[in-house]
């Protein structure tokens, strides 16, 4: 209780409290009303006494623990989402488009702007706070939209050769 109510964002340790079968004991610990975000310290408390107690099973419960876990479980599935949407997006505009000179040029579009997006942002976020996924939510707007546009595109054209126009027509 000592490391927890010496922590700057602790407004008060409760006295611990024991389960009936005296299996389980429960450390409440109050937050100031204005406390941030950085479950940090909390954590470095809980491990350095799992560390000091190797026989001991901790959880923790409540908004920061909860919070850092769902921020790093976002992270994760928008990284390996970010990994695997150009190549994806490359196979299924080879099958849309029949070729892959035509299917990879809106993936160098999208890979383009992305650098683009990257890049004019990169500046801003000294300027303004940006979550840590953003890049990984740009990646699948960008490809989203690239993909999109491109197959309208391919609507568009094939629709005007089928009805007997030309393939300029249909773009203008």
């Amino acid at each position: 209780t000592d490391g927890l109510a010496g922590l700057d964002d602790v407004a008060g340790v409760a006295e611990p409290q024991w389960s009936p079968d005296r299996t389980a004991l429960l450390l409440a610990v109050r937050l100031e009303l204005d406390h941030g975000d950085d479950a940090d310290p909390l954590v470095a408390v809980t491990d350095r006494v799992a560390a000091e107690h190797p026989d001991l099973r901790i959880r923790q419960s409540g908004d920061l623990p909860l919070d850092a876990a769902i921020d790093e479980r976002v992270a994760e599935d928008l990284g390996s989402a970010e990994l695997i949407s150009l190549p994806i997006t490359l196979v299924l505009m080879l099958v849309a488009f029949g070729a892959l000179a035509a299917a990879g040029l809106p993936v160098l579009l999208a890979a383009t702007s992305l650098a683009a997006t990257i890049g004019i942002s990169a500046p801003l976020s000294h300027l303004v706070p940006f979550d840590d996924t953003a890049a990984s939510r740009s990646v699948l707007i960008v490809v989203a939209v690239v993909v999109d546009c491109s197959l309208v595109a391919l609507t568009a054209q094939r629709w005007e050769s089928e009805s007997g126009g030309r393939t300029l027509d249909a773009h203008g």
